[in-house]
């Protein structure tokens, strides 16, 4: 009967962690791409350029308000940075 237990308590901790994980990731704002358009940022106002309303890259309807983009957004590693 121990064995069930700890195979019970085993499977437990993995769908645990597998929530926990899943609770982490999700609803995550995407991260600015490696690109130079988006390496040089230097604040909102530059985001506005192109994601502002009637802009080529609007944002969604649904985006938050606010213009703190980097509040959310972070620079993705290029790939450069990732063979570090």
């Amino acid at each position: 009967m121990k064995r069930v237990q700890a195979l019970a308590l085993v499977g437990l901790a993995l769908i645990a962690a597998l929530v926990l994980w899943l609770a982490r990731t999700a609803d995550r704002p995407p991260p600015l791409p490696a690109d130079p358009i988006h390496r040089d940022w230097d604040g909102a106002d530059d985001c506005l350029d192109c994601h502002g309303p009637g802009r080529s890259a609007e944002r969604r309807p649904d985006h938050p308000l606010g213009h703190d983009c980097r509040r959310c957004h972070f620079l993705e590693p290029s790939a450069s940075d990732r063979g570090r």
